[in-house]
C-alpha cells in the first residue's frame, strides 16, 4: 500500500483533504447546536427569573399597597346599578393623604389613587343671563359689523342696542330737523322697530310743540301749515290742537289715550309705515312726550332730540320719576352744540342709559355712563 502511496501521491492528497473537510464541517455543525441549546437554556432561565420576580413586585403591591377596605366608588362592567346616589360636588380636590378607592365588582379588587391637594380661588363672577331678553350690550364692542347684518332681535339707534321686553322711542319731529336729520332720524328709527323681537311691547311718540303717536292721523293746518292741527286716534276720535295741548269737540282738554302695540310682522311693517309719513310739527317740548312715554312704565325709553325744549332741573325730574319705576332712558343729542347737551345727558347717566351725540357729519359716539 506504500506503494500506491508513493505511486499516486497527488490522489491520495485529494481524498485526504475532502474527508478533513467534511470532518471540520461535521464538528462545526456540532458546536453550533450545542450553542443553540445553552442560548435556549439561559433564556429559560432569564424569563423564569423575570416572572418570579414581577409575582413578588405584584404579592408585594397587594399586600402592602391595597387597603381592605370596601368598595366606595364602583365601575360596573356588568348591569347598571339600581340606585345612582347623587353626590354634592366638593368643593376642593382631597389632600394627599386622602385616597379613592376604586373598586371592581367583577374582581373585587381596588386601586388607590393619591391626589395632590391643588387650592382652588373663589372668584366671585356677577351672573349673567345671555338668555335674558333685557340683557344690554354696546355694538361698539362688534367694530367693522354692520348693523343690517346682525339678527339679534334687539332694537337699536345710533349703536345702543337692548332687547327690552317692553320699549317706547320718544323721537323729535320738530321742523328743524327737516332736511338731512329727519332723513337719518327716519332711518335709525325703521331699523330699530324692524329688529324688534316678535312680541315686544312698544310705542313711538312723536313731538314738536304737541305730541301724537305714530298711529294716529294727523294733519296741518290749513292756516299755519307747519303746525300739526288734528290728530285722529285708531278708535276714530278726532282731537284738535289747542297750544300744546289736545282738545274734543266740546273744547275740553283731551289726554292722549296711550296703549302698548306688540310687535309682530303686520304691526311692524305698520308702523315703519308711519315712520316715513309722518309730517313734523313747529316747536319742540320735551317734558311732554317723555312724561307719556314714562306712564306706559316701558322697560327702556329711546329719547331723541335736536333742541333746547326743557332745562336741567326738569329733565332731573323726569329721571327720577324713570329710577323709581326701573325705565332705563338712552339719550341722543342729534346735532346740537355740546353746550345744550348737559340735559340731554342727565336724563341718560340718572337712569343707568346710554348717552350718544350725533354730528353734523352724522357720525356719531356712543357714551356708556354707568362706567
Amino acid at each position: 500500500m506504500s506503494e500506491e502511496i508513493k505511486e499516486n501521491p497527488a490522489e491520495n492528497f485529494s481524498n485526504f483533504s475532502l474527508e478533513a473537510i467534511a470532518q471540520s464541517e461535521e464538528l462545526a455543525l456540532k458546536e453550533e447546536a450545542k450553542a443553540k441549546k445553552k442560548r435556549v437554556f439561559l433564556s429559560g432561565i432569564i424569563g423564569l427569573g423575570a416572572t418570579l420576580a414581577i409575582l413578588g413586585i405584584l404579592t408585594l403591591f397587594v399586600k402592602f399597597i391595597i387597603p381592605d377596605e370596601p368598595a366606595i366608588l364602583s365601575v360596573y362592567s356588568g348591569a347598571p346599578p339600581a340606585k345612582v346616589v347623587k353626590q354634592e360636588k366638593p368643593k376642593k380636590i382631597p389632600p394627599p393623604t386622602a385616597e379613592i378607592p376604586i373598586v371592581s365588582t367583577n374582581t373585587n379588587a381596588s386601586v388607590t389613587i393619591d391626589i395632590p391637594e391643588i387650592e382652588i380661588p373663589e372668584i366671585e363672577i356677577d351672573e349673567v343671563d345671555l338668555e335674558s331678553e333685557d340683557f344690554e350690550m354696546s355694538l361698539d364692542d362688534f367694530v367693522g359689523l354692520e348693523l343690517d347684518g346682525l339678527d339679534s332681535d334687539m332694537s337699536s339707534m345710533f349703536a345702543q342696542a337692548r332687547a327690552p321686553k317692553s320699549v317706547v322711542f320718544v323721537i323729535d319731529y320738530s321742523l328743524s330737523m327737516r332736511g338731512r336729520k329727519i332723513e337719518l332720524a327716519k332711518k335709525e328709527l325703521a331699523k330699530a322697530v324692524k329688529r324688534m323681537k316678535n312680541g315686544t311691547k312698544y310705542q313711538i311718540i312723536f313731538f314738536g310743540g304737541p305730541v301724537w303717536l305714530a298711529e294716529d292721523k294727523v294733519t296741518l293746518g290749513k292756516e299755519h301749515p307747519v303746525f300739526v292741527e288734528t290728530r285722529t286716534d285708531i278708535n276714530g276720535n278726532t282731537y284738535k290742537r289747542k297750544g300744546s295741548i289736545w282738545v274734543d269737540s266740546k273744547g275740553n282738554e283731551a289726554a292722549i289715550d296711550i296703549k302698548y302695540r306688540v310687535a309682530n310682522d303686520a304691526t311692524i311693517a305698520e308702523s315703519i309705515k308711519h315712520v316715513q309719513e309722518n309730517p313734523m310739527s313747529f316747536g319742540t317740548r320735551w317734558v311732554e312726550p317723555v312724561e307719556l312715554g314714562l306712564s306706559l312704565k316701558p322697560e327702556l325709553i329711546y329719547f331723541m332730540t335736536d333742541g333746547t325744549g326743557g332745562n336741567q332741573q326738569q329733565m332731573e325730574e323726569l329721571a327720577k320719576k324713570a329710577e323709581s319705576q326701573n325705565t332705563v332712558i338712552n339719550s341722543i343729542a342729534f346735532m346740537i352744540s355740546e353746550r345744550l347737551e348737559k340735559p340731554i345727558l342727565t336724563v341718560a347717566e340718572m337712569t343707568g342709559g346710554l348717552f350718544t351725540v350725533v354730528d353734523k357729519k352724522g357720525e356719531h359716539e356712543i357714551k356708556n355712563l354707568k362706567q
